[in-house]
């Protein structure tokens, strides 16, 4: 059996919503009593009838009546009590309901409607993107060849930074069969964009010891 952390226990329940209202009454009490910080050892301790008493701090703590935090300390089940009719009873959690996803299609970026089968996505594919992630700039494949496309344009910029990335995912990303497949998904994209290692797999060479 595992050792139990009272430590933990006890910090976890003097932070839970109840504890720290309680303390927050108790020390209201203590202000307009005019007893508050005056170092004098003593409690308001709340009654069983709803009433509060000064005592001495030892005593106050010492209580072995059914309150959450005695029952905690003698091993009591449930994380938070509610006193209700003057008995201790576990008060129940609400369940979140879970969503239902029956019925629920993936958008369409996610299922092959959305993709090319020469690589990457197509408008149907972009448009569900963008819609699922507000504020994306994702747009089509530039197909143009880079001997047709004028230097420093967006397109231009655009193929660059693509390739640059995708060359990039293939060499750390990628496991070395998914590079080497002419077929698989990161390939196509590459030869779409007209990009270099459409086809090959580039690994890097391991220092020499």
């Amino acid at each position: 059996m595992a050792e139990r952390n009272y430590k933990e226990e006890y910090k976890k329940f003097h932070a839970s919503a109840g504890a720290v209202a309680k303390r927050a009454k108790l020390n209201k009490i203590n202000r307009e009593k005019g007893t508050y910080g005056n170092g004098d050892n003593k409690d308001w301790s709340h009654q069983k009838d709803g009433g509060v008493i000064l005592e001495d701090s030892s005593v106050n703590k010492g209580h072995k009546d059914n309150s959450p935090g005695d029952r905690r300390a003698r091993g009591g089940k449930g994380d938070m009590f509610a006193k209700k009719g003057g008995k201790v009873k576990l008060k129940k959690k609400k369940r979140k309901k879970r969503k239902s996803t029956k019925g629920k299609k993936s958008p369409a970026w996610q299922r092959k409607e959305g993709k090319n089968p020469s690589g990457g996505l197509n408008k149907k594919g972009v448009a569900s993107y963008r819609r699922a992630n507000p504020g994306s700039k994702l747009k089509t494949a530039v197909t143009t060849k880079p001997s047709k496309l004028k230097k420093g344009s967006k397109a231009a910029k655009r193929r660059k930074s693509f390739c640059a990335r995708m060359k990039g995912m293939k060499r750390r990303l990628t496991s070395a069969k998914t590079a080497r497949d002419p077929n698989s998904r990161i390939n196509k994209s590459l030869r779409k964009w007209n990009c270099k290692h459409g086809c090959t797999v580039i690994l890097r060479k391991k220092p020499k010891d």
